[in-house]
């Protein structure tokens, strides 16, 4: 118990200097792209660095983990949407308007169908993992990535705080920011997942 409790204080402490590094990035976007934060950003890269990573983790763990293998596929499909979305401005450059939007279809299809094939083994997984660190730590990046950043980054709220000093640089920073947290909060979900149910496996069946 104390050697569980132990790893986890470890996983805390690494999890904080993570989010300490993302500063950095910060810091590297506000030097050299004027405080636009522009879609081919540092921070825009991480992000969509982080998602990719999550998407492919959780690809592996479904394939290789029968026990949570629909729970797993479920948050694959899920980083993969958000990798996508990240991606919105080079797929419509490169492939045309709604490229992603497509894409993002045809993943979210693909969810539906499993999901429907497979809700006998997907219910109790799911309720399984409702009382997991990976699942609150899972809860806290999303709604600080996809709610509180867009609504803390909405135009009026600065125009109104900045006044005649208004620059939308400010707000752009202060919105990827919150973001980019989140993302960091939604890769720690994916860690924990991994301690759960990837590493806890191998050491059972190496009993």
């Amino acid at each position: 118990m104390l050697t569980q409790h132990r790893n986890l204080l470890l996983r805390v402490v690494v999890y904080s200097l993570f989010l300490a590094s993302l500063i950095l990035v910060l810091r590297v976007d506000a030097s050299n792209v004027e405080g636009e934060f522009v879609e081919n950003s540092l921070t825009e890269n991480v992000q969509a660095a982080i998602f990719l990573s999550l998407a492919l983790g959780m690809l592996i763990m479904s394939i290789r983990l029968q026990h949570v293998s629909m729970l797993a596929s479920m948050f694959a499909g899920f980083f993969l949407v958000s990798f996508i979305r990240e991606l919105d401005a080079p797929l419509e450059h490169n492939i045309g308007t709604g490229a992603w939007q497509a894409l993002v279809t045809l993943v979210l299809l693909a969810m539906i169908f499993r999901a429907r094939s497979g809700w006998g083994q997907l219910k109790p997984e799911f309720a399984s993992h409702l009382e997991t660190y990976s699942f609150g730590l899972f809860v806290g990046g999303f709604l600080t990535t996809f709610i509180f950043s867009r609504l803390v980054g909405v135009e009026e709220i600065w125009m109104a705080v900045l006044k005649d000093n208004y620059y939308r640089g400010v707000k752009n920073a202060i919105e990827e920011s919150f973001e980019l947290m989140g993302d960091g909060l939604l890769l720690f979900s994916g860690v924990e997942f991994y301690f759960r149910y990837a590493k806890n496996s191998l050491a059972s069946s190496g009993q």
